[in-house]
Parts: structure tokens; C-alpha cells; sequence
């Protein structure tokens, strides 16, 4: 998981020191998890004008600055539920699907991740949703992502877009994604979990994630899809010690993880402990789902992740979609 060191100012410190004498938290860690969640609770109402928040105390008045970036991911509120009842595939690029024929997936709802538009068949599904998780600079300059993007635009064809609100100014000043249907996410670190395993709201903060097929399921959860399927989801690089896509990425860059020969470079203790935190996202998201009536399947042949029932693919689209059957009736 990324850390970034955050200096706060004299004045941000008594606040933060005030803050806890108010929570009566018994940590500076617990004082900033509650201030977070009161952050995501009001500001998402952030609009140049003055709000009340009602509380057990009474009313308080506040102003709140209008926050573009919020404004950005209020339009989601249209997803909500837009596929209700139906079924979608989720498809990473672990070397797994090379044992895939991702054409069977024609006509039905495909979200695609990431450098997943290199894949051979990619216009044969033609999906629905492409979606790109919160770029970090470490590695990947704005100019790189601007190309990324570029690349991306030209190979998607007429997908619906997710991105983090972090790339909107590269997108807006480069005047990429012209005409294409656009959904922000507004990804931080550390945003509280959903309380009583309510789904986590498009519209709102949402958490950076340790890989994009979370964020997938996220994106597929409140939308609705009742049944989602993972393909391509593998996950098996602390056994193998390789990371390799199913196909050549059209766009490529450096990842310090890897070697140039697809060997992992990275140590098994820290590889551990980054399974650590992505494991924990996708149980987070199994119980999410368990709660609000929607089942994940990984159809993903030998992938290492075990979150989740495992369905066999080529079974599997012998059974025509309920939506596909609703079309046809």
C-alpha cells in the first residue's frame, strides 16, 4: 500500500489536537478516521452555498466552498441500480484467460479493467464499461498518463469510461475522451468502510484499492448485477514468482515490481503483505455483496483467489443471461 508523509501546519495541529479532546479517541489515527467520516458524511454537499447539518445537539450552519471534484461524481447517482437484476463479467488479464474464449461473451455486459483493451478479442465483446483504478505518481508521470489515456481512447470504442477524479485535470486539459460517456470516482486513502454492509456509494468517497478487479466489483455492486464474474483474476504471483498479462499491452511502462523477464522482484514478505491488504478488499466486498443480494463467482481457471465460489466459464455461458432472455421473449 502506497504511504505519502503529510506535514501539517501549526494551525492544522491544535485542530487535530482540539479533535481529540472532542472524539475522546485514545489515538491521532482514530481522531483522523472519525474526521474522515464526518468529511465524506457533509462535504459531499459542497456546492458555493451554505448547508445545515442537524445534530442531537441542534442545527449548525456551514458554508462549504464548492468542491468540483465532488461535483464530478454526483452524476453517478444514475447508475445506481441501472442493471438491476442482470448479470456482468469482469475481465482482468492474468495469463488465465489464454484457456478463455472471451468471444462467447458477446452480447453480454463486459467491464473491462485497465491495459485490458490489448487483448485480441477485445472488440469481438465490445464491453459495456472500461475502468481505470487511481493513478500513482511514484512511477508514472502526468505526461505518461496523458499517453496512457491517449492510447486508451483510440482502442476502447464507444465504452463508458471510469476514472479517479485524480486524472480529470489530464483528461480536461488535454482534451482527451471527447464525446465518450464519462463516470469520475473520487478514490482516497483511508475512507471508512460502509456501516451494516451497505455497499459502498459511487456518489461518495471511495478507497484506493491494492487492484483494479476491486474496484470492478465495486462499480458492478451498485449498479446492481446480481450475478458477477471474474475472469482473468489470478492473483498467483507469491506462488509462480512471475506476473505476466494473457496478451502484449499496446501501452507499456515500468513496473518496479517486476523484472524485465516477468519475474517478481519484489520480497515475499512485503508480497505478503500486500496479499494481506488485497485479500481483505475482496472479502470486504463478498460480505458487501452477501448483504445486498448479489453473488460473485471467479471463473478464472487456477486462479489463487478463493474469496469467492468458483464457476467453471464454458459451463457457464450455457446458461443464456437474464437479460439475453428478457430480449428474447
Amino acid at each position: 500500500m502506497a504511504q505519502y508523509p503529510i506535514t501539517l501546519s501549526d494551525g492544522l495541529e491544535t485542530i487535530a489536537a482540539s479533535l481529540q479532546e472532542i472524539f475522546h479517541t485514545r489515538t491521532r489515527q482514530d481522531t483522523m478516521r472519525h474526521a474522515l467520516m464526518l468529511l465524506d458524511a457533509i462535504a459531499r454537499h459542497a456546492d458555493g452555498d451554505t448547508v445545515t447539518v442537524m445534530t442531537k445537539n441542534g442545527a449548525l450552519d456551514l458554508y462549504l466552498p464548492a468542491d468540483p471534484l465532488l461535483k464530478l461524481v454526483r452524476d453517478n447517482e444514475r447508475l445506481r441500480n441501472r442493471h438491476a437484476g442482470e448479470r456482468c463479467f469482469i475481465v482482468a488479464s492474468g495469463p488465465s484467460l489464454k484457456r478463455i474464449d472471451l468471444k462467447a461473451l458477446a452480447g453480454e455486459t463486459v467491464i473491462t479493467l485497465s491495459r485490458g483493451y490489448s487483448h485480441p478479442d477485445f472488440d469481438a465483446i465490445a464491453p459495456r464499461y472500461h475502468c481505470v483504478t487511481r493513478i500513482f505518481r511514484e512511477h508514472l508521470s502526468d505526461t505518461k498518463i496523458r499517453d496512457f489515456f491517449i492510447d486508451m481512447d483510440r482502442r476502447i470504442g464507444s465504452a463508458e469510461l471510469f476514472l479517479s477524479t485524480s486524472e480529470e485535470p489530464i483528461v480536461r486539459e488535454n482534451g482527451i475522451f471527447l464525446g465518450r460517456t464519462m463516470h469520475y470516482l473520487h478514490q482516497l486513502d483511508d475512507v471508512p468502510v460502509p456501516v451494516d454492509g451497505r455497499m459502498y456509494d459511487l456518489c461518495r468517497c471511495l478507497p484506493s484499492v491494492q487492484s483494479v478487479p476491486v474496484l470492478g466489483l465495486m462499480i458492478a455492486m451498485y449498479m446492481g448485477f446480481q450475478d458477477i464474474y471474474l475472469l482473468g483474476v489470478d492473483h498467483d504471483e507469491v506462488w509462480t514468482r512471475t506476473y505476466y498479462y494473457a496478451h502484449e499491452p499496446s501501452f507499456k511502462f515500468v513496473d518496479p515490481s517486476v523484472g524485465a523477464n516477468g519475474e517478481v522482484v519484489t520480497t515475499t514478505y512485503d508480497l505478503l503483505q500486500n496479499y494481506a491488504v488485497l485479500w481483505r478488499e475482496y472479502r470486504r466486498c463478498r460480505m458487501m455483496a452477501e448483504r445486498n443480494g448479489c453473488r460473485i463467482y471467479n471463473a478464472s481457471p487456477e486462479s489463487a483467489l478463493d474469496e469467492f465460489e468458483r464457476v467453471d466459464f464454458g459451463g457457464l455461458m450455457l446458461s443464456p443471461s437474464p437479460r439475453l432472455l428478457v430480449q428474447e421473449s
